[in-house]
């Protein structure tokens, strides 16, 4: 599965959960055109907005390329979106580890990567680390549960590995 295939499974996902959610569709041209996340919605209640990455397998999550990397701007507008707004919103990267029939999709919470690349040299969190946090599968094109991991648990699963 391709990450545009995979924000499609996303926005149906919160859809069929919680609401509505809109894919914004990839841009031609350069940087001038960029987006500015994967996508937006409402999670019961509450403005969301997403950023979706994928690695292959069960791997090591570089979040330092996340944060300076060439779509490292998609963040940036999580954060000033985050200092803008006057209500409670969700900010999540939806991580997809893809293994053929079982892949695990993992949420964390914008401040809890913050956290993380903030207090990493390396910033990577590694597959131990992974394995210790909660997740979820893709059943029928549907996620079946969001569980946004935030920086407590991130703490908790390094301290356990």
């Amino acid at each position: 599965m391709n990450e545009a295939k995979f924000n499609t499974v996303i926005r149906n996902s919160i859809i069929q959960h919680s609401g509505y959610a809109y894919k914004i569709s990839d841009v031609g041209g350069g940087k001038q055109q960029r987006r500015p996340f994967d996508g937006f919605g409402v999670h019961y209640g509450l403005p969301l907005y997403w950023e979706a990455k994928r690695v292959k397998g069960l791997q090591s999550f570089n979040v330092k390329e996340i944060f300076e990397g060439s779509r490292g701007h998609q963040l940036e507008t999580m954060q000033s979106m985050k200092d803008l707004l006057n209500v409670k919103a969700h900010f999540w990267v939806i991580l997809l580890c893809y293994i053929p029939r079982n892949s695990r999709v993992y949420t964390f919470t914008y401040e809890a990567l913050q956290w993380w690349y903030n207090t990493h040299e390396d910033a990577g969190i590694k597959k131990n680390i992974l394995e210790k946090l909660p997740y979820t599968e893709i059943s029928k094109q549907l996620i079946n549960s969001f569980h946004p991991v935030t920086d407590k648990e991130l703490e908790i699963a390094e301290e356990n590995v």
